[in-house]
């Protein structure tokens, strides 16, 4: 990479701030901003010195493409506040909530207020993070602001373009690595999600870390890091939390497979504390799967010209298969939000599905095609392999309860890795190939949706 990229970066990310600054009117969002830029550059200090410039230049573009989202998605907010401000919008909902955080007369009121109440359950950890960020800004600063909670969640946004950056590094160089992060970074769902006040990013930043644990060499240290990971991720949303148990569970089977006493010692221990410290999950993991997935199904029914309504029609278990298959296009069509647009800001943001979904079925049709024509899983790491199979798994069972994609896109990353590292097998021909296939599939995807709907 070029010596130029790396002061550019820098210069854009600065500017950035400076109009968010201006944007929002608040000092709190200048400072907080600042902030999460300087522990993103110190975080690529992780970074093997011969990669480390591509990774600060990867971050400082990622997190400023994220604030200036943020900042558009702040002004459509205030334009279209009265289709913000509704009842079953998660994001007002939290809104409401860091603002009665942010009036609590000590740090500690925010903990108790957060962890000492059972209504909030499995987002404790989220509402003690946007809680501190307006408790901080109220007290210290010129009060809490919702352009801030924004700028908050892009911090988890720039910082998994670290993580998933370290991750590629393992298999890559350190230019192909940036190029193939840049491009998951800002194309994928993940980015969409990145700049709005919701706590998927957070999830999706843990697992990533876990991700890289996995990948790398074999520590006992990082098992209780997992643990710790787990347990954290517990507060933001438990079923997510019980999965990473069992990517400790493939972990360290994947060490200890040839030392079968160490291996069932060890799952055996892994088992005694989940259930010890985790009990209480299971339940709490288990109702919110059942009621996602009566919302869910409510939501499809009400709506008479939906794809959901048929899926939901269609008899068990060919039903469960084509969740599976249609959480892998959705959104599907990929319009309706744009149709919905009120303003320019809303229409910017709402262009994003669009993108994301056509950019996710070319690397889902793409993948599977390599697996199914190229036979690409004989050139591909073991682990690899096993890993995407338990991703597979995963968003099988989310999409026949909570389907929403937002839940599914923390594993996201290990689809795109393998499919990276497949592109890597093949020749350029085949990959061109594939791609123009997979658009060539997608427009007839909506072609036939548009007959049918007529």
């Amino acid at each position: 990479m070029k010596d130029y990229q790396l002061g550019l970066s820098s210069i854009f990310v600065i500017f950035i701030m400076i109009l968010a600054l201006i944007v929002g009117n608040s000092s709190a969002v200048l400072i907080f901003s600042t902030l999460f830029y300087l522990i993103g550059n110190i975080s690529c200090f992780s970074i093997e010195k011969s990669s480390r410039r591509e990774g600060i230049t990867l971050f400082n573009y990622v997190f400023s493409c994220l604030i200036l989202f943020a900042i558009i998605h702040y002004l459509d907010i205030l334009v279209n506040y009265n289709d913000f401000a509704v009842d079953w919008n998660d994001e007002y909902k939290f809104w409401l909530l860091s603002e009665e955080l942010s009036s609590s007369t000590s740090a500690h009121q925010v903990f108790i207020s957060c962890f000492s109440s059972g209504i909030f359950q499995d987002v404790s950890g989220y509402l003690l993070y946007i809680g501190s960020l307006s408790y901080i800004a109220q007290n210290y600063f010129d009060g809490n602001n919702l352009l801030l909670q924004f700028i908050g969640t892009t911090f988890f946004g720039g910082m998994s373009s670290i993580l998933l950056y370290k991750i590629f590094l393992l298999y890559f160089p350190s230019k192909v690595a940036f190029k193939h992060v840049f491009q998951f970074s800002l194309l994928s769902i993940i980015f969409a999600y990145s700049f709005v006040l919701l706590r998927d990013i957070v999830i999706v930043f843990f697992y990533l870390w876990v991700f890289y644990i996995l990948l790398i060499k074999f520590k006992i240290r990082n098992v209780l890091k997992i643990l710790l990971i787990t347990l954290i991720v517990w507060q933001f949303r438990a079923g997510h939390a019980l999965f990473l148990l069992i990517f400790l569970v493939y972990y360290l089977y994947n060490t200890f497979k040839k030392n079968k006493i160490i291996l069932w010692l060890s799952i055996l221990l892994v088992t005694v504390v989940a259930f010890l410290t985790l009990n209480q999950a299971f339940i709490s993991a288990s109702s919110t799967i059942d009621r996602y997935g009566e919302r869910g199904e409510a939501s499809a029914l009400e709506i008479s010209d939906s794809v959901g309504k048929s899926l939901y029609s269609l008899p068990s278990p060919i039903q469960e298969l084509t969740f599976f298959l249609y959480a892998h296009i959705k959104p599907f069509p990929s319009w309706n939000s744009l149709s919905n647009s009120k303003g320019i800001y809303s229409g910017i943001v709402n262009t994003l599905p669009i993108i994301y979904s056509l950019y996710w079925f070319i690397i889902v049709f793409s993948l599977s095609k390599m697996f199914i024509t190229y036979k690409i899983y004989q050139f591909i790491p073991k682990n690899l392999i096993f890993l995407l199979i338990l991703c597979v798994v995963f968003v099988f069972l989310v999409s026949l309860g909570a389907s929403d994609i937002r839940r599914m896109m923390n594993v996201y990353p290990i689809y795109f890795l393998v499919y990276a590292v497949g592109c890597s097998k093949i020749t350029h021909s085949k990959k061109i190939k594939s791609k123009f296939e997979a658009i060539t599939s997608y427009l007839l995807l909506i072609l036939v949706y548009l007959i049918i709907k007529a």
